[in-house]
């Protein structure tokens, strides 16, 4: 069975462009039709999980695993097995790159990229701090009003402090379930963390770029995307663990 590269798997399948789901090809208009090379005649890619190497907690990694998890992040490498291991358990992932700097983070650029119900996102990148020369967006409130609004802006920030709280115990959650039962590690959810910046006479909240192939999770109505069992999982560990008060939703990223 072949595994999806567009969906790596995720649950989905995809229509063989190269015989447009026919599963057999002409090479000519008087030659004899053949099987398709690209899907061995299916006709389509259907998804399956990818055989890997089994995951491994970050207590279980060594010194350079725990590097290399961190360099595809982004965040610091160097210091001691320790700190690795500590930024491999912090949930936000943030503008600073996850250590202090004495220079202040500034960026430049202005590319739009899409729109959500209340803010446009643009791409950018880093001019100084701790990701110069890096890619980051930008979101700005369509309503210009909202940027001088201390409560939406106070109401934003508790958002994003609120989930990173239920993310991180999700992570933990999943730690004690794996170590109680002896099942392989599981992956861990990070957030990004933005910041309020002011650009001329706008405020926008600041984040780094996602990297990757980007999807939606679930949305704020009941829609769910069944490749990714465990962002409905998330979700459904933040109302139980909450005990009703909040619900994750609406999630997207890669």
């Amino acid at each position: 069975m072949l595994v999806c590269t567009h969906c790596g798997g995720a649950g989905w399948t995809q229509t063989c462009e190269a015989c447009r789901g026919r599963g057999r090809v002409q090479q000519g208009g008087m030659m004899p039709w053949t099987k398709c090379n690209h899907c061995h005649g299916a006709g389509k890619f259907q998804a399956s999980p990818a055989i890997k190497a089994p995951r491994k907690r970050p207590a279980e990694m060594s010194k350079e695993e725990m590097q290399s998890e961190l360099r595809k992040m982004g965040r610091k490498v160097s210091g001691s097995k320790q700190c690795l291991q500590q930024r491999l358990h912090d949930v936000f992932e943030s503008n600073d790159r996850g250590w202090a700097s004495r220079t202040v983070a500034a960026c430049s650029g202005g590319q739009y990229l899409s729109s959500g119900s209340f803010r446009d996102v643009y791409l950018m990148e880093y001019t100084k701090g701790p990701r110069k020369g890096e890619k980051g967006v930008y979101k700005l409130f369509k309503d210009a009003a909202c940027d001088y609004d201390r409560q939406t802006l106070k109401e934003e920030t508790q958002a994003v402090k609120k989930a990173g709280q239920l993310i991180k115990a999700f992570n933990a959650h999943n730690d004690r379930v794996i170590a109680k039962r002896n099942l392989g590690a599981r992956r861990r959810v990070y957030l990004n963390k933005p910041e309020i910046w002011e650009m001329g006479d706008r405020k926008v909240f600041v984040e780094p770029l996602i990297e990757g192939r980007y999807a939606k999770f679930n949305s704020n109505s009941g829609w769910i995307n069944d490749g990714y069992q465990m962002m409905q999982a998330l979700s459904h560990f933040s109302f139980h663990h909450s005990r009703g008060r909040y619900l994750l939703c609406d999630l997207q990223g890669v």
